[in-house]
């Protein structure tokens, strides 16, 4: 199922795990996949709720209230996912499939939510006084498809309704007017380099070639962030650079016609917009032995496109999948030119974590003290050999992140207890009310307004103490991460000594 996700749906699944350890549930239920869907902010889903004022902390108060926190346990390799959650999955599939579009992304998962409405994400909603058919609405407005027309739309037409580039593609120039990108350290030359080749007369589609992790998508990703603070050449200070990986299409090959339509509608919008670069990730999927007739099409449509003067596009790939590419189709070496993409040394990765390491900080809620990130560069090297170190330096970072902060407190003390004696205070008005006796009612009602208060200044406190004290990550959490990811024992990775 997961191979029609998008990788914004893949990454609300993986953020609805990291959720589910937060609360100490060992499960993944629809309210992890709501919160989920209010972080990955770049996507459509986030865009609705945003849309109608859900945002994460009324949603993970509202859950906390419904749901408390599990024991502590050992960290899980695996969470299952509920029957309700499972169930939210094939309603999104489903809605995937009603609206004509091959792939599940964040705005698919939240129309499965609202269908299935008796979850803990749907009574979350409600609780916030949300009405789910409006909740169905907004994104139906947001993807340009009235609610009536969602119901007739022939399914051959319905993609039309939304630009193929925007549906399939990532804005990488957006996401770095939003802020959202990385930053890109000790690039500049090969994004130089880049520029030349696009400026070329003939040969002038560049191929990013290097090892996997070498940090091809980095280049990119800083081409994107040059053009949007201005520091391009005169003629590409307007471009709009969008990625597009091409193993994504072998998830939906067995939609033949869906497929041919939908690479057509993403080459001729980019062919219109002569100020559209398109990223081509994995140039292998091109190639493959075992292409579908289906996909097979489309990568012939790819590649037609490549050998013309109108398609912008830089390309990355490994060596090994470029030579192959080039003994296939020859004729294509008058078209691309090469840039060979090596690993950053041990300084400038140092360098790129340190650049990192604030984005990391805030979304954890920790500090990374400088001797932590050593740790992170050394412990990567030693502990996965023929790995670009930084890469899995950057998934170190996270999980340390990840690691100190679950082992803060979520609640401040006395929350619980406020939140039970609200929620009694809420159930006696209520028998108040119907039994007419409205004077206590409302003297119920302000108590336990005067409780919020309290409880709502609780969480004030915690949250300002947690920013002016934030937890530290050091090299022994570095290690203890390090071990927890090799699935051993925390006393099996000496932390690196300062």
């Amino acid at each position: 199922m997961f191979d029609k996700f998008t990788d914004r749906a893949r990454k609300v699944m993986g953020i609805a795990r990291q959720e589910a350890q937060r609360f100490n549930h060992e499960y993944i239920g629809t309210e992890h996949i709501l919160l989920g869907l209010v972080q990955e902010d770049a996507g459509i889903g986030a865009k609705a709720l945003k849309n109608l004022d859900v945002d994460l902390e009324k949603v993970r108060h509202e859950i906390e209230k419904l749901i408390p926190h599990g024991p502590p346990t050992v960290t899980m390799r695996q969470f299952p996912f509920t029957p309700r959650a499972k169930r939210v999955m094939e309603l999104a599939l489903e809605e995937a499939c009603h609206l004509g579009h091959d792939y599940v992304g964040t705005e698919h998962l939240l129309l499965g939510l609202v269908r299935e409405n008796e979850g803990v994400a749907a009574q979350v909603l409600l609780n916030l006084g949300m009405k789910l058919d409006e909740l169905r609405e907004e994104v139906l407005e947001i993807l340009n498809v009235s609610p009536a027309n969602a119901e007739s739309l022939d399914p051959s037409q319905r993609n039309t309704h939304a630009s193929a580039l925007s549906i399939y593609g990532v804005c990488l120039t957006s996401l770095a007017r939003e802020n959202k990108l990385d930053p890109v350290v000790g690039r500049a030359g090969e994004i130089e380099r880049v520029l030349r080749v696009l400026s070329r007369r003939a040969a002038g589609i560049p191929v990013l070639v290097g090892s996997p992790g070498a940090g091809k998508t980095a280049i990119v990703e800083g081409l994107a962030q040059a053009i949007v603070a201005r520091s391009v050449p005169t003629q590409y200070l307007d471009y709009t650079l969008v990625a597009l990986d091409l193993t994504w299409f072998a998830a939906v090959a067995g939609y033949r016609k869906s497929l041919e339509q939908s690479i057509e509608a993403i080459l001729t919008e980019a062919r219109r917009a002569p100020k559209t670069l398109l990223f081509l990730d994995n140039l292998e999927a091109l190639i493959r032995p075992d292409l579908s007739p289906a996909l097979a099409s489309a990568a012939a449509l790819v590649r037609d496109a490549l050998a013309r003067d109108n398609l912008r596009a830089i390309i990355a790939t490994t060596e090994t999948h470029y030579r192959a590419f080039l003994a296939r189709f020859p004729g294509y070496r008058h078209r691309l030119t090469t840039i060979q993409v090596q690993p950053l040394g041990p300084q400038s990765s140092l360098d790129a974590l340190r650049a990192m390491s604030p984005r990391y900080a805030e979304h954890h809620g920790v500090t990374y003290s400088d001797d932590a990130l050593k740790a992170c560069l050394e412990l990567a090297t030693r502990h996965f050999p023929g790995v670009v170190p930084l890469e899995r330096a950057i998934d170190l970072l996270d999980e340390a992140g990840a690691q100190v902060a679950l082992a803060t407190p979520a609640l401040p003390a006395g929350a619980p207890a406020l939140d039970a004696e609200i929620d009694r205070l809420d159930a006696e008005k209520d028998a108040q009310i119907a039994r007419q006796d409205f004077e206590a009612a409302a003297r119920t009602r302000d108590r336990a307004g005067g409780l919020r208060k309290q409880r709502d200044a609780l969480h004030a406190e915690a949250k300002a103490k947690r920013r002016e004290a934030a937890p530290v990550v050091d090299p022994p959490a570095v290690a203890v991460a390090l071990a927890l990811m090799l699935g051993g024992s925390p006393e099996t990775v000496a932390a690196p000594q300062a």
